[in-house]
């Protein structure tokens, strides 16, 4: 073993994966969309094993929306815009102007709030800035 202790190759993980994280990620991707079929039975098969862990997730989810329906009718409501073409969503964030490759790292904020009246007055925050926004006090 090339390191000292676990906790020596486990920092050595972060950092290489800091660097290459684009790489990292692409070759991922394209590696999905390549072996479309045995990325879907491997999941599959998580799942099955799994179930517990997916039976928690759907009650955290179902739990969330009906503790926020405002906030979920507000989500809709811009992925409709946006997938309709109503809303262009951008690559930059609008609070530090950081530029991304892909749409998904961009994130709508409701800073007016969730009433229906401001469903579609957001701003586009990077997650880094829209954590900022909500946990911030």
């Amino acid at each position: 073993m090339p390191y000292k202790n676990e906790k020596e190759a486990k920092e050595y993980r972060k950092r290489y994966y800091q660097k290459n994280r684009t790489k990292i990620i692409e070759y991922a991707r394209k590696y999905e969309l390549e072996n479309r079929e045995r990325v879907n039975e491997k999941k599959r098969k998580w799942v099955k094993k799994n179930k517990d862990k997916v039976r928690q997730s759907y009650i955290k989810y179902n739990n969330s929306k009906k503790r926020n329906p405002e906030k979920l009718k507000a989500y809709w409501a811009v992925h409709h815009a946006v997938r309709m073409g109503y809303i262009k969503k951008p690559l930059q964030c609008e609070e530090c102007k950081k530029r991304f490759k892909y749409p998904r790292a961009i994130q709508a904020h409701h800073y007016k709030g969730y009433e229906k009246k401001y469903h579609l007055i957001i701003k586009w925050l990077c997650a880094k800035c829209h954590n900022k926004k909500h946990y911030v006090k």
